[in-house]
């Protein structure tokens, strides 16, 4: 009979160790760090990229749907949505963000950030792109089962172990990771 035994889990709380070497380059703006001090109540801001909201030509936007409701947005939301906003996201969607997961996935309350967070991004590749750009150096290999992303649309997006085009083999010796992924599939498949 195996014997169980329970071990602590060590959470890993510094990602740096892992960081690519372009990312443990970089360096925080000026700019961005200054936000908190800038959004203290009262403070006039002389940075560039935080225009008068009431200078804006706006003052409401509304988008009709297709199932003949309306939505509409003015004032302050609306001000605030046309400003720029700290990395991280909108502060007001960033904090429905991570309500919505701590109640969706039942996580613990973390107001320190120190567990989990929520980060907005302009969509699933942009986010991807920065998590991919934040741990791997370049020529890292990486394993995909599929091959998600192809930009060639003038063809079938399929290269199997069947096709002899040239031109296609040729362009696969070009990819290291999606060729390695096209062999490690077709071995699999010829299992």
């Amino acid at each position: 009979m195996a014997s169980t035994t329970t071990a602590a889990v060590n959470r890993i709380t510094d990602f740096t160790p892992f960081f690519s070497v372009i990312s443990k380059l970089r360096k925080p703006s000026p700019i961005r760090a200054l936000m908190p001090i800038m959004n203290l109540p009262g403070m006039i801001s002389l940075a560039g990229g935080l225009p008068n909201s009431q200078t804006f030509p706006f003052q409401s936007i509304k988008v009709d749907l297709n199932n003949q409701t309306s939505l509409e947005i003015g004032g302050k939301e609306l001000s605030d949505g046309l400003q720029y906003h700290p990395s991280q996201g909108l502060p007001s969607l960033t904090q429905y963000m991570r309500k919505h997961q701590q109640v969706t996935h039942q996580l613990p309350s973390d107001e320190n950030k120190q567990l989990w967070d929520v980060i907005c991004t302009s969509g699933s590749q942009d986010g991807l792109t920065k998590a991919f750009e934040m741990f791997l150096n370049p020529y890292n290999v990486q394993l995909q089962a599929l091959d998600l992303f192809n930009n060639n649309h003038n063809n079938n997006n399929n290269i199997n172990s069947n096709n002899n085009n040239n031109e296609q083999k040729e362009e696969m010796d070009k990819i290291p990771c999606k060729r390695l992924a096209i062999l490690l599939k077709q071995e699999h498949e010829q299992k």
